[in-house]
């Protein structure tokens, strides 16, 4: 049995909590699995006999917790959480097979939810009859959630106005305080964390031998930044465990599971500076603070990628008339396009104040345009009308094959010293600089023909060579 509080993409960070009770088991306190290279890169708890977790994260953004309900003398839920860390399937694949093959899961019941950070995806698996199949496979949207050994709550719906409240209680009232404080109140009054271990401890205030309690969290910056804490009675005396890491570097261009939205992804972060869907929408973004990894401005054009809004709705709803707007802007600065190929409309959107909350944006004509995160759209300086003119110049050489000219254009605009500009800003086409600080690690290129054929060339820097590879694709 057990309970857990989790947060999905809120505006400070990605943030999942956990806190259970699970009868007759114990637990090795959480820790590095080094016993082997399989999992040397998972944390979490076990269990002592199964070798299971009900909670655990690993270095590449894998994260999985259990709220299990099968009764104590028929253990096997949680070997399905070590099998999706040790795992390659995405959250969605692995809920799949779960449904399909049902002697994975055949005598278990529970409320388990799979997430891969990279991918910004998160599954909610039910099965609530030992011997039946898995009766739910939901997707999870960005909001916040509360599991019990009942099923999963949404703490935005009306009906669970009480755990809203309660939630927003805890985290306002200890805003500025650690995890382990907000974890706490988050417990209730009746349930002690007490974990059993192998010395005296044998009973608690309400806890009794046999009982394991502790309270689990995972908080997952936007910067890749991860804090697991764990807190667990032994021998009557409190036990804290904290462990700090980042979530490894993501890979170069990549398609998101379901094959619909291919774009860039910077290191340590889960949006995106450049994507396009195959629904024919494309935004890019330049960010002044990309350089230090500290922005969740990438997670703007994930958001129009993903949704349904025209560049025109989506802009609007970015502004400072939008209430939405106000509460995803706080602390941002970027510039932003956004485009849908079907039907030629494109917008460019500039939030040039983090402490303010005005939001500018306009529509785009058609031409060659430059976008700068310092300067803005269209500034006449000599920079970008050397960048426009050179870029004129490539796209108007017919002789070139196409693939071939994606490249010339990616090689030219990062590799020419004469371009570097001293600001550190960011343009469409470079960051410039003259310090590692803001070299350059990856251009991309995208070419739509007007019959919808699609070309994406990405050149990036990887093990101190360049890289390259490029997606052809059709939009529907």
């Amino acid at each position: 049995m057990g309970s857990t509080w989790f947060a999905w993409q809120s505006i400070e960070s990605q943030l999942l909590i956990t806190q259970e009770a699970r009868d007759n088991r114990v637990l090795m306190p959480a820790a590095w699995w080094v016993e082997n290279d399989e999992t040397k890169d998972i944390i979490g708890d076990r269990d002592e006999k199964t070798g299971g977790t009900w909670f655990g994260c690993s270095k590449q953004g894998r994260v999985a917790f259990l709220v299990d309900v099968t009764p104590s003398s028929h253990p096997g839920a949680e070997l399905l959480t070590v099998k999706f860390l040790k795992g390659k399937m995405t959250p969605k694949e692995f809920a799949k097979e779960l449904d399909i093959d049902k002697n994975l899961s055949l005598g278990l019941t529970f409320y388990f939810v799979v997430a891969d950070i990279h991918s910004q995806s998160i599954v909610y698996i039910s099965k609530k009859s030992q011997n039946k199949e898995v009766d739910e496979i939901r997707d999870i949207a960005r909001g916040f959630y509360y599991i019990d050994s009942t099923g999963i709550y949404d703490l935005s719906s009306p009906l669970n106005k009480l755990l809203e409240d309660k939630y927003n209680e805890v985290f306002t009232k200890y805003k500025n305080r650690g995890l382990s404080m907000k974890a706490g109140e988050l417990m209730s009054d009746d349930q002690v964390m007490v974990r059993e271990g192998k010395g005296e401890c044998g009973t608690s205030k309400t806890g009794q031998k046999g009982f394991n309690e502790a309270s689990t969290m995972l908080e997952v910056k936007h910067t890749g930044k991860a804090n697991f804490y764990e807190i667990y009675f032994e021998n009557n005396k409190r036990i804290d465990r904290q462990f700090n890491f980042d979530i490894e570097a993501t890979k170069p261009a990549v398609w998101d599971e379901d094959k619909k939205i291919l774009r860039g992804q910077p290191d340590n972060n889960f949006g995106t500076w450049f994507g396009i869907s195959t629904k024919g929408k494309v935004a890019f973004l330049v960010d002044p603070s990309v350089s230090n990894n500290l922005s969740p401005s990438d997670l703007r054009p994930v958001d129009f990628l993903r949704g349904e809004m025209s560049p025109w709705d989506y802009a609007k709803q970015l502004s400072e008339d939008s209430a939405f707007g106000e509460t995803i802007n706080k602390g941002l600065v970027y510039d932003i396009i956004v485009a849908d190929i079907n039907t030629n409309s494109m917008f460019y959107i500039a939030k040039k104040n983090a402490k303010e909350m005005h939001v500018n944006y306009e529509e785009v004509d058609f031409g060659v345009h430059t976008l700068s995160s310092v300067l803005g759209l269209d500034i006449k300086f000599p920079k970008e009308l050397s960048m426009k003119d050179l870029f004129n110049e490539m796209i108007g050489n017919n002789r070139i094959e196409q693939v071939q000219q994606m490249k010339q254009m990616a090689e030219k605009f990062v590799d020419d010293p004469k371009k570097a500009d001293k600001t550190g800003a960011s343009s469409s086409f470079d960051i410039f600089g003259d310090e590692d600080r803001y070299k350059t690690m990856s251009t991309t290129a995208l070419v739509v023909k007007p019959n919808k054929e699609v070309m994406f060339y990405e050149r990036y820097f990887e093990n101190g060579k360049w890289q390259e590879q490029d997606f052809p694709f059709k939009i529907e």
